[in-house]
């Protein structure tokens, strides 16, 4: 089996072929269809044909024929006044001359109504579909008629059957002057609405608390009015000073009226912030005028680490002896293990007890923290109770802190604190290992009670105070005894005569004393050491990945008179946050160098536009030369340039002598 199909646009074509009724086979079955059936027949068409001038928008060609027109009164009154009109869309026609010169020709040719089905001899067996032949039947008073092939069916004896329907070309004839009707097509012009600024816009400087109501991070607080329609408000945050880009975002929660902007917010700088809704539906939108707002100046501080590393840290700045030293040191370097990496085990309870009224507070705080690490186990407490009457404030501090490490060093350490007004008045310390132990005691009067004796009335056996602004031990002599040995830096002049003191007893262990008249004694610069410290005045950029940049340099001068051959220790710790400002995450190298070597270092990685805490602290030995010592102390980074060290970075370092 096989075929072809034929296409056949516009007018019919020339004749092919010609037949009269002495050509039909008169034996066989004939069938003509003089008209439509009423619902076949179609006395109007309107199309719709896409319009460019539009917007390619659907358009309605006008009716064909006009209503009021001679032919469609005609038309109604052959079909009993009905109007039956053709609705058809063509899709691809896009002007409208041509829509309607194919109305025309539609309707026209619809009106053709005559079909004939018969039956012509083998000569007519070429004959094809869509071929158009003449007819002239003097039975149906046909004078060479046009008739179209519709169909054709080839019998077994070569006999064909035909079906035919009328044609007339002048059904295709198109007058435009005559048969155009012209038409006015819609404009393509919108009117959007006029773009919609943010509603009340405005930003302030604002503070991150905590639980106890202290100012932790600067932030900026953006409100606006809410408004329907809108399913977002975006924001810019820009330095007042270049208008280089801070930071950008938005929030989905339009109806909250506020949101708190934290990231990449620095301390004490002057910014310019502006916001815009984001609509529901496309329209165009309008950005706020850009607002001024300065932060306050809320930095990092102790409170920032964990309430046992800010208890060590204190510690290692008033402590002075060598146990107590290295001692501080170990608890630090656990805590800070604990802070900076991932024990194996930590747990941490913090509990708050308060009752208020007006201007009364009474609080109590408490912190327990307990950690287990590779190398160490760890644990502290701090108990805080406090009271407050308007201005005026009184407490009681209460911590502890224990270690013991896998070298098998073991120390604690337990004080209480009392103060006033925000000021520590007088404090007790006990610090303690395997084979020492240290009692340190801050308050003004020192009082002992031996019962049952002096009617039950504290004895003061000394005093602190101050002698010419410096400050003092005052001892009461009254009933004082003293057995064996009295060691003393200074002894008033003539207060001890030579009758008292035994030949040969005044020694030193550096070599013999000889000849000696001391009337004052004073220290040299560095013999007693204090710590050391700085703070970075501004952000300090990175250099490179294979580059480190040196943010903290200096060097820690100790004088080692007398203590020549023996080991003095070396501590330092760095405290401060690293920004990613970068479009990617990025990893930093950080390292603290003391005496041209690596005492402690690790490696963060933080995504784009965050912080990350830098929390470095170690210490090392030193053997003293005899004589005045310096030490490099160096904090250095590797990371990206688009990295930085932030401003209010601390560093902190101290030489413990023996």
């Amino acid at each position: 089996m096989g075929g072809f199909y034929k296409i056949h646009l516009g007018a019919p074509d020339s004749p092919t072929f010609t037949f009269s009724d002495g050509d039909i086979l008169s034996t066989e079955t004939q069938v003509y269809r003089p008209f439509f059936s009423l619902a076949d027949s179609v006395n109007g068409i309107q199309a719709t044909y896409p319009d460019p001038d539009q917007g390619w928008n659907t358009a309605t060609a006008p009716p064909y024929p006009s209503p009021d027109s001679e032919l469609a009164e005609t038309l109604k009154a052959r079909d009993g006044s009905r109007q039956l009109m053709a609705d058809p869309a063509f899709d691809f026609v896009p002007y409208a001359e041509q829509a309607q010169r194919l109305q025309k020709s539609a309707l026209d040719e619809a009106q053709r109504a005559r079909t004939h089905t018969l039956s012509l001899p083998p000569a007519f067996w070429i004959v094809e579909p869509g071929d158009v032949g003449e007819w002239t039947s003097q039975r149906n008073g046909y004078d060479a008629k046009q008739f179209r092939v519709d169909a054709m069916v080839d019998r077994a004896n070569l006999d064909v059957i035909l079906s035919l329907t009328e044609v007339d070309p002048s059904d295709y004839d198109w007058d435009s002057d005559a048969d155009f009707a012209p038409v006015t097509g819609g404009g393509t012009i919108s009117n959007p609405p006029a773009p919609q600024p943010i509603d009340n816009f405005d930003a302030q400087k604002y503070i991150l608390v905590d639980a106890d109501g202290i100012g932790r991070r600067p932030a900026i607080l953006i409100s606006w009015n809410a408004q329907p329609g809108i399913s977002a408000v975006q924001f810019e945050v820009r330095l007042a000073s270049d208008g280089s880009s801070v930071t950008r975002g938005r929030s989905d929660r339009p109806t909250a009226g506020n949101m708190i902007i934290t990231t990449s917010i620095l301390p004490a700088t002057h910014y310019q912030v502006r916001g815009q809704f984001v609509p529901s539906s496309p329209r165009d939108m309008l950005w706020s005028d850009w607002v001024d707002v300065t932060t306050d100046d809320i930095r990092f501080s102790l409170a920032d680490f964990d309430a046992a590393l800010n208890a060590e840290v204190i510690t290692i700045r008033d402590a002075l002896s060598d146990q107590i030293r290295e001692a501080i040191n170990r608890m630090a370097s656990v805590a800070s293990d604990v802070a900076a990496r991932a024990p194996l085990d930590k747990q941490s309870v913090r509990s708050q007890l308060a009752a208020r009224a007006a201007d009364a507070l009474a609080q109590i705080d408490d912190v327990r923290t307990v950690a287990v690490t590779t190398e160490a186990a760890y644990a502290s407490f701090s108990t805080t109770a406090s009271a407050t009457w308007g201005s005026t404030t009184a407490f009681v501090e209460n911590s502890a802190t224990a270690i013991a490490t896998l070298d098998g060093y073991a120390a604690a350490s337990w004080g209480v604190s009392v103060g006033a007004n925000g000021v520590i008045t007088g404090s007790i310390r006990i610090d303690g290992g395997a084979s020492w132990s240290a009692v340190i005691i801050q308050a003004d009067k020192f009082q002992i009670q031996l019962t049952g004796y002096n009617g039950d009335a504290p004895s003061m056996p000394f005093t602190i105070g101050t002698v010419n602004g410096v400050p003092a031990v005052g001892i009461n002599g009254a009933n004082m005894y003293l057995d064996n040995t009295l060691n003393a830096r200074a002894i008033v002049a003539g207060s001890i005569t030579a009758a008292k003191i035994g030949a040969g007893q005044i020694t030193s262990d550096s070599g013999v004393i000889g000849a000696l008249a001391v009337k004052s004694l004073s220290l040299a610069d560095f013999a007693v050491t204090v710590p050391v410290a700085q703070s970075l005045g501004g952000n300090v950029s990175a250099i490179s990945p294979g580059t480190p940049q040196t943010y903290f340099s200096f060097n820690l001068t100790v004088d080692t008179a007398g203590l020549a051959g023996k080991n003095i220790v070396i501590y330092a710790s760095v405290s401060g946050m690293w920004a990613n400002g970068s479009v990617a995450t990025e990893t930093g190298q950080f390292y603290l160098v003391i005496n041209g070597g690596v005492a402690n270092g690790y490696a963060i990685a933080t995504p784009s536009g965050t912080l990350a805490l830098v929390s470095l602290g170690g210490a090392i030995n030193v053997t003293a030369s005899g004589g005045v010592m310096s030490i490099s102390v160096q904090a250095q980074f590797y990371a990206n340039s688009a990295t930085y060290m932030q401003a209010g970075t601390t560093i902190y370092a101290q030489a413990a002598k023996r």
